[in-house]
């Protein structure tokens, strides 16, 4: 699939989404509803990738209380096990449909079912939710302030489109191995360098989440003019500047082939 339908499929789906939802979303937006600042999406990875997800919210949710991170596996039949990974770490965890974890989002912060009530207040308030179920990413998007794109942080990873998730708004990371959607981490970054991030292993990728998920006290970095704004606004920005070129490019080649398409017909059917 070339690269510009990539965007233009991405922009296609938004302004579907925007126009089949709009009164849904209003309404939801008006009970207080929207992007979380304590929640990130580590979105289509794949089983290179599950442990160090796991491992970063660990270590994160000592320092951002009330972290949630929801993981939504390449596929989905990795559910299980990814929880059983999470158990052996002593991850709080809990397996969910795409249409449980977006409706967690809409009634406050998210305590997984059933914690034993003796653990500590940060092991029952700091969860994570495996999403067994697809079609949900770009509803996960809209409710996460960060968005990990999986597939691209061990060697040989083949990386999965960005697109959605910069179109919802994200701050959008990822890793160093993302084949052939290289091409669109260079043009969103040549749009502007805060639009991807992209980190080089398991550390760097607990250092970024730190970095734009930390609490609004002291440096205040989530909040107006913070570093996790920046970003967002960055992702969205070039998401808007390189998905009108692709719509554009893709209209005028298809007038083109449609033009010649026309002209053969024409001229097979002249009289001799």
């Amino acid at each position: 699939e070339p690269l510009n339908l990539k965007y233009a499929a991405a922009a296609a789906g938004v302004s579907s989404r925007i126009s089949s939802q709009g009164q849904s979303q209003s309404q939801s937006q008006g009970q207080g509803q929207g992007k979380r600042r304590d929640a990130w999406v580590a979105a289509s990875i794949h089983p290179e990738e599950e442990e160090a997800v796991l491992r970063a919210h660990l270590q994160l949710a000592d320092k951002r209380r009330g972290l949630t991170t929801v993981i939504a596996p390449r596929h989905p039949e990795r559910a299980e096990a990814i929880m059983q990974r999470a158990r052996r770490l002593g991850v709080p965890v809990e397996v969910v449909s795409g249409d449980t974890a977006v409706a967690s989002f809409s009634g406050g912060r998210y305590e997984p079912i059933g914690a034993p009530a003796g653990q500590p207040t940060r092991s029952r308030r700091a969860a994570v939710m495996i999403v067994n179920t697809i079609g949900h990413l770009p509803a996960l998007y809209r409710c996460c302030a960060v968005a990990f794109v999986g597939g691209t942080l061990y060697s040989g990873g083949r990386g999965h489109n960005l697109a959605e998730a910069a179109a919802a708004k994200c701050a959008v990371l990822c890793g160093s191995h993302c084949g052939p959607f290289a091409e669109m981490v260079s043009q969103m970054c040549a749009n502007d360098p805060r639009a991807v991030w992209q980190v080089a292993d398991e550390d760097e990728l607990i250092g970024a989440v730190g970095r734009l998920l930390q609490p609004d006290e002291g440096v205040h970095a989530t909040g107006p003019g913070g570093e996790l704004e920046s970003r967002q606004a960055a992702a969205a920005a070039s998401f808007r500047s390189l998905s009108t070129d692709g719509v554009e490019e893709f209209w005028e080649t298809l007038k083109t082939r449609l033009l010649m398409h026309s002209n053969l017909v024409s001229h097979s059917v002249l009289p001799q």
